[in-house]
C-alpha cells in the first residue's frame, strides 16, 4: 500500500519550522518573486537557502511556487532565478505557466517540474499533455470527485497531488478573472482580491432578488476542505500527495493542522482497516480557523453544503448561547458546549450590529474565579459590547491549543542522533567517528598526538561535554563510546575540531543526496539565449473578425455581417435554445457559402466522467463541414489529438498564453490559431514575437470572469443539497449576482450544470481596433454567445467597417463617436478596456 506525503504550507520561516517539525514529508513555499501568494511573508534567497537545509538534513523535501503566468520581460529573470533554485537543491518546481516549463526544461532539465492546479487540469488528457512536456507531477483541479482522482491516475505516470484541506477557490483555479476585471489584482499573478468573498444578492432578468429564502450574503464563499475522515478513500486512489492549503495561515495552523494529519495518516499505515478519526482531532481543526467544512467535490457535487454562505471568515467553535446578562451588561451566563480558559478569544453573534470579540479574562462559577471551565457548566464571563439573551458564542482562539503549536516550532525537537566513537591511546592521533541514525559517518584523525595528562585527565564526562555541545545544530549526542588510554589528556580545542568535523561530513553528504548535477551559469544562460528568435517578424496584415454565437439566427447574422470567422459554442446556456447538430450543419453549409470559416469551441471543461460525451462530440462535429476546434484546456488539445481529429486546432483564453515561449510550445503542439491573455496589455503585446501562425485578442463582448463546478442557481433555487437533486431553475431564464455597487455580473448555466460569471462591463475596443492591426494580431474577436441575433448583426456590421477602415488606413473618415455610442446602447452596465492599457503587473 503506497502512502502518500503529506505536503504542509510555509509562508515564513516559522510556519516552516512548524510544518517539518509537525511531521509534513515536504512543504512548499514561495519567493519574494513570481509566486501565487504575493501577500505571504515570502522567502528571501538565504532564507530559502536555511530552509532548504533545514528540510534535507530532516529527510523532508521542498517545492518551491513559481505558479504565476510570466511576461516577455521577466523571463530572463526567472531563469536566473530557478537557476538558484537549482543550485540550492530545491525537490521541484510548482509551475503555471506554459512556457517558463518549455524554457526551464530547455536549459535545467533535471529540475522536477510539478503542474500548478492553476494549470486546471482535471482529467487524463490533460495530464498526458504535461507529462509530455517532462513534468513529474500534477497538482489537479480541486473540483474532481475520488473516481475522477482514480481514474486519471490509471490514465498517466505522472504523480498526482491533490488539496485536501484549508481554503477552497469557487472557480477553476486559472480561470478566474473576478479579481483582475474589478480591481486589477490578478490571480494568475499571485495577488487575489477574494471578491468572491464579498456579499451578493441572486437577481432575476429585471435585477430583482430571486428568492426570499434568507440563507446568507456570501453567495460565492465556499467553506474551508476538510478531509480527515475520508482519508483511506482518498490513499486508495493513487494519489502520491496530500497538499494543506495555508501560505497566508500563522505558524500555529501550520502547525496544527499538519500535525492532525501526520498523526491520522500514520494510524491509517499501521491499521488501515480499523481507521478512525478522533473527536477531538476534528474539534482541534474546527478550532484553528474553519469557515465550515465540506469534503469539496470528492465525493461528488454537494450543492449548497460546499458553501458558507453566512460568513467568509472563521468562525472558531461554537461554545454556546447567552442564558443571561448581567453586571450591566459587563458579564454573560452561558451553558457552556465547550471548555474555556483564561486568555480564550471569544467572538458573540450578536442579533443587530454584526459580531463582537474579546478576551476571556474573567471565568465565575457559583461565587468562584475559575482558571479554566469545562463543557457542561454554567458559568458567568466578561463581555464586551451589546449582546442579547440568546446570542451565540464562538471561541476564536483557544489559548491551550496556541501554546501546544508554537511550543512546537519555538523549541524545535526533530533533531537527528549521532553516534560518537572516539578512540584515545597515548602516543597515537585522537580518532572518532561518528553514525547518524540513517548511517551516514564522518572521520576524523587529529594532528594532535595524545600525551599523558598533568591534572586533570580524561574521562567519559568530560568528553562527552565537549561532543554534546550541538547546539544550532540538527543533531544530538545519542550515544558515546570511549577507548581511552587512562589518564590521557584530551584538549577540548581538538575535541571541539573534532566534533565540527565530523558533523560538517555528515551534514554534507545527507545535503548532497538532494543535489542536482552541477550546471554553470554561463551554460544555462546560453542555452536561454538560443532560444530567442534573433530578429522579431513584422507582422503588419489584413485582420480578420471572429464572432462567437450561441444561436443558429445568431450565427447567421455573423456571416451576414461579415464576420471571417464564427464560433459554435460546445457549451449549451440553459437560457437559450440549445443548438442542434441539424442547425450546426445548417450554419456550416451558409457560411462556407458566403466564404466564413466555422469552428466549434469545446466545452471549456470535462471530467473523466463526461469523457465518452467529450469523444461523441468530437466524432460528431468531424461528420460536419466545420474547419477547426476551438479548446480551452490541455485536455482538449490532447483529445482532439488522441481521437485522430486532422483539421486545425485553436486555443481559447483557458490556456493563459502571457509570453512568447507559450505561443512556441502551442506551435509545436500543432495549434493554428492562438488566443492571447486577456491579462495581456498592448506595450507587452507590442514586444512579443509572435511568429508566423496566427494570433487572436478579444476586442468586444462580454468577458468570462470565473467557471464554477459549484451553481448558485441550482444550490439556491434548485435545491441541490447533499444528494438530492436540482430542480434545474435555469432552463429558458437569465440570472445574476448584484454586488454592493448595485452592479450585476451576468450567470449562464451550460449543460453540464456549470455556472459562468461574466463582467457585468462589456469589453469594447472599437476605437482601438487600430492598435491591434499595428501589433500584427491576425483576428479580432467578438464574445456574442450572449446576444440576441439582432444585436450580433449590429456589433459584427460595425466592427467589420471599422477593420476594413483601419485596414485601408482610413480610420479617420469614420464618425467612431457615434458607433460607439450605438454599441453602449445594446449595454446597461457601459464598458471596459479591460487590461490593455492597465494590465496586471
Amino acid at each position: 500500500m503506497q502512502i502518500p506525503e503529506i505536503l504542509a504550507p510555509a509562508g515564513d520561516f516559522q510556519a516552516f519550522v512548524a510544518a517539518v517539525e509537525n511531521g509534513a514529508d515536504a512543504v512548499y513555499i514561495g519567493g519574494k518573486v513570481l509566486s501565487a501568494r504575493a501577500f505571504a511573508g515570502n522567502f528571501d534567497e538565504d532564507e530559502m537557502a536555511k530552509a532548504v537545509e533545514y528540510a534535507h538534513l530532516r529527510g523532508v523535501r521542498v517545492y518551491v511556487t513559481v505558479n504565476i503566468l510570466v511576461d516577455n520581460s521577466e523571463i530572463t529573470d526567472a531563469v536566473s532565478y530557478v537557476k538558484t533554485l537549482y543550485d540550492l537543491g530545491v525537490d521541484g518546481l510548482i509551475i503555471q505557466d506554459l512556457g517558463l516549463a518549455f524554457v526551464i526544461h530547455q536549459v535545467l532539465p533535471r529540475m522536477n517540474l510539478h503542474g500548478s492546479t492553476q494549470m486546471i487540469i482535471h482529467n487524463g488528457e490533460g495530464a498526458r499533455f504535461i507529462q509530455e512536456m517532462d513534468f513529474k507531477r500534477v497538482v489537479l483541479a480541486r473540483e474532481l470527485s475520488l473516481e475522477d482522482i482514480a481514474q486519471i491516475n490509471k490514465e498517466t505516470s505522472l504523480e498526482m497531488e491533490i488539496f485536501v484541506h484549508g481554503a477552497l477557490c469557487i472557480s477553476y483555479s486559472g480561470q478566474c478573472l473576478m479579481s483582475s476585471l474589478i480591481g486589477g489584482r490578478s490571480g494568475n499573478r499571485g495577488k487575489c482580491a477574494q471578491p468572491c468573498r464579498m456579499t451578493y444578492t441572486l437577481v432575476d432578468e429585471k435585477g430583482q432578488p430571486a428568492t426570499d429564502e434568507k440563507i446568507g450574503d456570501h453567495l460565492l464563499s465556499p467553506r474551508d476542505l476538510n478531509t480527515l475522515e475520508i482519508l483511506p478513500e482518498i490513499c486508495q486512489t493513487g494519489v502520491r500527495s496530500l497538499k494543506l492549503e495555508g501560505r497566508m495561515k500563522r505558524p500555529e495552523y501550520v502547525a496544527t493542522v499538519v500535525r492532525i494529519y501526520r498523526e491520522a495518516l500514520d494510524r491509517y499505515k499501521d491499521d488501515p482497516e480499523h481507521f478512525e478519526v478522533n473527536t477531538q482531532e476534528l474539534k482541534e481543526l474546527t478550532q484553528i480557523f474553519n469557515r465550515d467544512f465540506t469534503h469539496g467535490y470528492l465525493l461528488g457535487h454537494s450543492g449548497r453544503d460546499l458553501m458558507s454562505y453566512q460568513r467568509p471568515n472563521n468562525r472558531g467553535t461554537r461554545i454556546g448561547r447567552i442564558d443571561e446578562i448581567q453586571n450591566q451588561g459587563q458579564m454573560a451566563t452561558i451553558k457552556l458546549d465547550e471548555g474555556i480558559r483564561i486568555g480564550d478569544g471569544l467572538e458573540i453573534w450578536v442579533t443587530k450590529g454584526g459580531r463582537q470579540g474579546f478576551v476571556v479574562d474573567q471565568i465565575i462559577s457559583n461565587g468562584r474565579s475559575l482558571r479554566s471551565a469545562a463543557p457542561g457548566e454554567k458559568v458567568s464571563i466578561n463581555i464586551t459590547g451589546q449582546p442579547r439573551v440568546g446570542d451565540r458564542v464562538f471561541k476564536t482562539h483557544d489559548v491551550k491549543l496556541i501554546e501546544t503549536a508554537q511550543n512546537s516550532y519555538l523549541y524545535p525537537q526533530k533533531l537527528i542522533g549521532v553516534k560518537f566513537h572516539l578512540t584515545a591511546h597515548l602516543g597515537k592521533p585522537i580518532h572518532i567517528l561518528a553514525t547518524d541514525e540513517e548511517g551516514y559517518q564522518g572521520r576524523f584523525t587529529s594532528e594532535y598526538i595524545v600525551e599523558k595528562a598533568m591534572k586533570r585527565p580524561a574521562d567519559e564526562e568530560s568528553v562527552k561535554k565537549q561532543l554534546n555541545r550541538l547546539g544550532g545544530t540538527a543533531f544530538y549526542l545519542k550515544e558515546l563510546l570511549l577507548d581511552l588510554d587512562e589518564g590521557v589528556m584530551l584538549p577540548a580545542s581538538e575535541l571541539n575540531n573534532a566534533r565540527r568535523h565530523v558533523i560538517d561530513l555528515i551534514k554534507q553528504q545527507k545535503l548532497e543526496r538532494y543535489a542536482y548535477p552541477p550546471v554553470p551559469n554561463r551554460e544555462v544562460m546560453d542555452k536561454f539565449h538560443q532560444l530567442i528568435p534573433a530578429k522579431k517578424e513584422s507582422r503588419i496584415r489584413k485582420s480578420e473578425l471572429s464572432v462567437r454565437v450561441g444561436s443558429l439566427e445568431g450565427a447567421k447574422a455573423a456571416v451576414e455581417a461579415g464576420a471571417d470567422r464564427i464560433y459554435l459554442s460546445g457549451e449549451n446556456f440553459q437560457s437559450q435554445p440549445k443548438l442542434t447538430m441539424e442547425q450546426m450543419k445548417d450554419i456550416a453549409q451558409y457560411s462556407r457559402q458566403k466564404g466564413c470559416e466555422v469552428v466549434f469551441a469545446l466545452p471549456s471543461i470535462f471530467h473523466p466522467q463526461e469523457r465518452s460525451a467529450m469523444y461523441r462530440m468530437i466524432e460528431r462535429v468531424g461528420s460536419l463541414p466545420i474547419n477547426a476546434m476551438l479548446v480551452n484546456n490541455m485536455g482538449g488539445i490532447q483529445a482532439l489529438k488522441e481521437s485522430g481529429w486532422d483539421r486545425r486546432i485553436y486555443t481559447d483564453l483557458g490556456l493563459n498564453v502571457f509570453n512568447d515561449f507559450s505561443i512556441d510550445v502551442l506551435r509545436e503542439k500543432g495549434i493554428d490559431l492562438i488566443t492571447l491573455s486577456l491579462e495581456l496589455n498592448f506595450a507587452q503585446i507590442e514586444k512579443m514575437n509572435l511568429g508566423p501562425g496566427k494570433i487572436e485578442c478579444l476586442v468586444h463582448g462580454s468577458l468570462p470572469m470565473m467557471i464554477n463546478q459549484y451553481c448558485a442557481l441550482g444550490s439556491i433555487l434548485g435545491g441541490k443539497e447533499g444528494t438530492k437533486a436540482c430542480s434545474r431553475p435555469c432552463q429558458g431564464k437569465s440570472f445574476g449576482l448584484k454586488d454592493r455597487m448595485n452592479l450585476i455580473f451576468p450567470v449562464e448555466v451550460d449543460q453540464f450544470c456549470r455556472m459562468h460569471l461574466y463582467n457585468p462591463k462589456e469589453l469594447s475596443m472599437l476605437a482601438h481596433a487600430d492598435k491591434f492591426l499595428q501589433l500584427g494580431i491576425d483576428s479580432l474577436r467578438i464574445e456574442a454567445q450572449r446576444y440576441s441575433p439582432s444585436a450580433v448583426l449590429q456589433v459584427t456590421q460595425i466592427y467589420r467597417q471599422v477593420i476594413d477602415a483601419a485596414s485601408s488606413h482610413l480610420m479617420q473618415h469614420l464618425d467612431l463617436e457615434n458607433l460607439e455610442k450605438t454599441l453602449a446602447k445594446m449595454t446597461n452596465a457601459g464598458f471596459t478596456k479591460g487590461h490593455y492599457y492597465r494590465g496586471v503587473i
